[in-house]
């Protein structure tokens, strides 16, 4: 019981520790750090209690340091309180500054019409430019819209079956299923 709770206190430890060269290296102008300190508060992770606050103020630094996936991160502290128009902000630089997982989340937003009017060709277009830029789950769910035809998407069987097997070897089970079925089925 001893050595369990021994190993416990040493991750913890170890774990805050990380956290605390972060805060010094976000400190110094190293953006990088400032997303991770960003995602420890946010998820509560190494030690620290989950505090959405104090994440944001580290996504934010590094966001305006030029950092894309601090602000995509600061777009997700957005969307957890449903501020749409600041999420869609700052979503948007990421993406026009080639982060594609910022993409997806504008495609998203256009196809649930989440703080903007519901524009499936919109949505199509950033799912489109998130694949492109290897965002697997992106190509995922443009393979669904041209399996069904739907959400912008035009039926084609051929596209899907493409875009469900780059988003299986990006690591997405369901795309890997859908891309087996559709070979089973001849498509």
């Amino acid at each position: 019981m001893k050595k369990i709770l021994l190993a416990v206190i040493l991750l913890t430890t170890v774990g805050f520790s990380d956290v605390e060269k972060d805060m010094k290296a976000c400190d110094g102008g190293n953006m990088a750090s400032c997303n991770k300190v960003g995602v420890a508060y946010g998820m509560g992770e190494k030690g620290l209690d989950r505090a959405s606050n104090k994440a944001r103020v580290y996504f934010t630094k590094a966001c305006d340091g030029g950092n894309l996936e601090g602000c995509t991160y600061l777009g997700f502290s957005y969307i957890e309180e449903k501020n749409y128009f600041n999420a869609m902000k700052y979503f948007t630089k990421a993406c026009n500054g080639g982060n594609a997982m910022a993409c997806s989340n504008i495609a998203t937003m256009y196809a649930q019409g989440d703080g903007t009017k519901q524009d499936y060709f919109k949505s199509v277009k950033y799912y489109t430019k998130a694949c492109d830029g290897n965002y697997a789950l992106a190509c995922y769910k443009l393979g669904v819209g041209h399996f069904g035809g739907y959400a912008g998407c035009s039926q084609s069987f051929p596209k899907a079956k493409a875009l469900f097997n780059k988003a299986c070897k990006g690591g997405i089970p369901m795309a890997c299923d859908k891309y087996a079925e559709m070979k089973r089925q001849g498509h």
